[in-house]
């Protein structure tokens, strides 16, 4: 008996252990995602900026 439950709590801390490292893994890949997309959205804006300044200074747009 005693044999049985000392598995059943390494089995039952195992699957803690792995759900917390599942959670840490899963918050690292969307802080990963979120800066990827914040540095691509930066990068249309100011494409975005430089793009209208550069119309700004046709005759045909003043």
């Amino acid at each position: 008996m005693l044999a049985v439950l000392s598995a059943m709590v390494i089995l039952l801390y195992t699957g803690l252990e792995q759900r917390r490292q599942s959670i840490e893994n899963a918050t690292q890949d969307v802080l990963l995602l979120t800066h990827t997309m914040a540095e691509a959205q930066n990068r249309i804006t100011q494409s975005t900026r430089q793009m209208l300044s550069t119309l700004s200074l046709l005759p045909a747009i003043r």
